[in-house]
């Protein structure tokens, strides 16, 4: 064979291998994929979501991963995190984006919220579930940790969750 021959074929292998090399998923992807995994065996709901538009924004908000219980009864309102607080804001750094919450929610809100990760982007409360749109972490306990959450805030809403 001569030289030409060779560099052909080793260009054609190349143009079959490397696309199938680029399909398969990346550490990262395989990381992320095991966490939302791991998130619906523990009875959540994943999803990608656009977190609220709160007034300060000046572009249109990022889509993040959203986890969610279904509940029945709930209330409706969203919460977003704001890069700054203000007196205005819930817990100092939660703006209602849509609604308002009950007094008692609003109570549970105001001890829950300063614990949670600053992760967190956006919680809501709306048509029959409650959600946290968040940046994902590869951490077991991060999700453990939202689900305690969610399930709390079903409580303080009087909303009963429903097994799916």
């Amino acid at each position: 064979m001569n030289t030409i021959t060779i560099i052909i074929m080793l260009l054609v292998a190349a143009m079959v291998i490397g696309p199938v090399a680029m399909m398969r998923p990346s550490p990262a992807q395989k990381k992320r994929e095991a966490i939302r995994a791991y998130a619906f065996k523990q009875g959540l709901g994943v999803s990608v979501r656009r977190v609220p538009r709160i007034a300060t924004d000046l572009e249109e908000p990022p889509l993040l991963p959203t986890y969610s219980v279904k509940v029945k009864n709930g209330e409706a309102w969203a919460l977003r995190r704001a890069p700054f607080s203000h007196e205005s804001h819930l817990a100092q750094y939660w703006h209602f984006t849509q609604g308002r919450a009950a007094s008692a929610t609003e109570d549970f809100l105001c001890a829950y919220l300063p614990t949670l990760s600053k992760r967190v982007a956006a919680v809501t409360s709306a048509s029959g579930e409650l959600s946290v749109a968040w940046h994902e972490s590869f951490a077991e306990a991060d999700v453990d940790s939202l689900r305690g959450f969610l399930t709390a805030l079903a409580k303080a809403e009087n909303a009963e969750l429903i097994r799916g």
